[in-house]
């Protein structure tokens, strides 16, 4: 689902904005083999919530600096654009169950970025698809990191899916 997102809104996801920088995943670049699977593994950890905090965003198309993204940066043509968004909302109809972000693509400082907003599912847990056959895990945000939650659940400092 493309829905418009405020030019306000969208600057909010860059360093300084109102956005805390741990609810944000950024990609420079588009790669259905390696960017694709890793903020699908985002999204789900969005969409799962473990911590109450209505989700997070992924932002495609900004230049990663040293220690964070730089607003924001060079942006995408509308080809890989298109690409990113059909690869990303197929492989979200493909959790388990399946999940349905909202995506936007919103022009800041004149470049073309790709935003999906992963709120809090009502109908959580969910698992992102696995590849090769395999069983995908559960997982949930950590800070600024994507993690296992079954596999950090045996540390108990992470629920159990």
């Amino acid at each position: 689902m493309l829905i418009p997102i405020a030019q306000t809104e969208a600057e909010d996801l860059f360093p300084g904005g109102a956005i805390a920088p741990e609810r944000v995943e950024f990609a420079s670049d588009w790669d259905e083999k390696t960017t694709g699977p890793r903020l699908l593994r985002a999204i789900c950890g969005f969409a799962n919530d473990f911590s109450e905090v209505n989700g997070g965003y992924v932002v495609l198309g900004a230049v990663r600096g040293e220690e964070r993204p730089l607003a924001p940066g060079r942006g995408l043509p509308d080809g890989v654009l298109a690409a990113a968004r059909k690869w990303i909302g197929g492989g979200c109809r493909n959790f388990d169950p399946p999940y349905f972000p909202i995506v936007c693509e919103p022009t800041v400082e004149g470049q073309r970025l790709l935003v999906v907003h992963a709120a809090t599912s009502e109908v959580r847990p969910h698992r992102a698809p696995g590849g090769r056959g395999r069983t995908a895990p559960c997982r949930v945000r950590r800070g600024a990191e994507t993690v296992d939650a079954e596999q950090r659940a045996a540390g108990g400092d992470i629920c159990k899916c």
